[in-house]
């Protein structure tokens, strides 16, 4: 069987509270249970962050990178804990979690994109710039795009469009109209070739409250 592609049923918000809270009881039953294992608190800290409990979920995170052994993993939770902080409005501290996950993982796009996101809050243009930059070099423009092998979750807009997203943006601030007008070309082409690689079945975990979407 070369494929499988699997589909979900839209879940309205007034399912998804209450099934959320119920994971969360459960959860907290297995990290008792296997106090040793980073799987249950970080997973405590997506259902937080899902439930949109962006301050309660940081520690739950970090108890997961305390533990975390596998690099990618550990800048994975980097870039959740730097996801958290942005949507609390801190972008301060969004970007230094960026910086602690490329630490770990240097080649994960997802966390120069959005110190990329979060140099634009801070007004840091050209430092936002460069970042998206860097994030293009591991995208699915890059050598090491999408289509290479990586564990663990990413986040799709990361990937693709958003390191446009930032360069525009931040263009725009600097008054360079005509690489703003070249990163919107880039941001539709980008846009659509997201589209295509989940059309084509390929998996990728889509996160939720997504940046620039």
């Amino acid at each position: 069987m070369p494929q499988v592609r699997f589909s979900e049923l839209p879940k309205t918000t007034a399912f998804m509270g209450p099934y959320q809270e119920n994971n969360f009881t459960a959860l907290q039953t297995q990290a008792a249970d296997e106090p040793d294992n980073p799987r249950w608190p970080y997973y405590l800290g997506h259902t937080l962050e899902v439930l949109k409990r962006f301050r309660e979920a940081i520690p739950h995170f970090q108890k997961a990178l305390a533990m975390e052994t596998h690099p990618g993993h550990s800048a994975w939770i980097c870039f959740q804990i730097g996801v958290c902080h942005h949507l609390l409005q801190e972008p301060a501290e969004a970007l230094a979690w960026c910086l602690k996950g490329m630490e770990h993982a240097p080649n994960y796009p997802e966390l120069a994109w959005l110190a990329g996101v979060e140099c634009i809050l801070l007004r840091r243009w050209r430092a936002a710039i460069f970042w998206a930059r860097i994030a293009l070099v591991h995208s699915w423009q890059g050598k090491s795009g999408p289509e290479t092998e990586r564990l663990g979750f990413r986040h799709p807009t990361g990937l693709f469009d958003g390191p446009w997203y930032v360069l525009g943006e931040s263009y725009q601030a600097l008054g360079n109209t005509a690489a703003e007008n070249r990163c919107l070309l880039e941001v539709a082409q980008a846009k659509e070739a997201r589209e295509s690689f989940f059309e084509h079945g390929i998996v990728i975990q889509r996160q939720q409250n997504q940046i620039f979407a």
